[in-house]
């Protein structure tokens, strides 16, 4: 059983993104519905409390997102609880997430131009950098399909935890899906003997699950994943976040240049 945390703001893009993680886990799970707020000061002579109307209303909110989640048939053989706290989004994701030992943090993303784009919402990018658990991020109207084709964002650099990689074995070995190990390349650039022997250690780490690499030319990376994306439409992106070279590389906001492409896979995001 794997406890799966689920924060929502009521909407439809959030309410979208745990129908989706209700498919995409299955049977046989506890799902954590979290829902925060924050008051603004009110001066104390103000005798009805903004901070208890707003409690109020995160509470009723979901107890009716709930009884919405439970009528669903694919929510059946699922259990639920629901978590109202006051305060900053990401830092309780990170308490919750350690009081109740979660194994995955789903979220919705708003619809966005680009992977940079998506990344860059404040929430979302707080919580891909800072969250100390993978992080399924589930585009606006983003279907549940089955996984079939993963695509790994590699940059060939030595992974402290191997436990992340295997994280991806498993879902592959789940579903029966293909990995494919993409690279970024700079251009004219050619991939060193330290990138080539991280290289050896993922395949060795892949080996009996169907995998083939796949490599693109582009200075940008977050153009170059979108490129790969548009044209080959896989079911899930995984990268792992990293606080220096490539991730951050991507979660740099670029003036010069505007994403042509649209982020529409969802993203796993998963920690050394």
């Amino acid at each position: 059983m794997k406890n799966i945390l689920l924060p929502t703001d009521f909407s439809s893009n959030a309410r979208n993104a745990l129908k989706y993680a209700l498919q995409f886990f299955g049977s046989g799970n506890h799902f954590i519905l979290l829902n925060t707020w924050q008051a603004p000061y009110t001066p104390p002579e103000v005798l009805i409390s903004v901070e208890d109307i707003l409690m109020k209303t995160s509470k009723q909110g979901l107890e009716s997102e709930l009884n919405a989640v439970k009528a669903m048939k694919i929510a059946d053989n699922n259990t639920f609880e629901t978590v109202s706290q006051f305060g900053n989004l990401v830092d309780i994701l990170n308490a919750v997430a350690r009081e109740k030992k979660v194994d995955y943090v789903v979220m919705g993303t708003q619809g966005a131009s680009g992977l940079r784009e998506a990344l860059l919402g404040s929430n979302s990018a707080a919580a891909a950098k800072s969250i100390n658990c993978p992080l399924l991020m589930v585009p606006s109207k983003t279907e549940f399909k089955n996984l079939q084709s993963i695509v790994f964002a590699a940059d060939y650099k030595h992974i402290e935890k191997q436990d992340s990689l295997e994280t991806i074995v498993t879902l592959a070995k789940t579903s029966n899906a293909e990995i494919t190990i993409l690279n970024i390349l700079d251009k004219g650039k050619i991939t060193d003997v330290n990138q080539g022997y991280e290289g050896l250690k993922i395949d060795h780490l892949f080996n009996g699950i169907k995998h083939a690499y796949s490599f693109i030319e582009n200075e940008d990376k977050a153009a170059g994943i979108d490129e790969y994306l548009h044209t080959n439409n896989p079911d899930l992106l995984v990268m792992i976040e990293r606080k220096t070279g490539f991730f951050k590389s991507i979660f740099h906001r670029s003036i010069t240049k505007q994403l042509a492409f649209h982020t529409h896979v969802p993203m796993l995001v998963l920690h050394e």
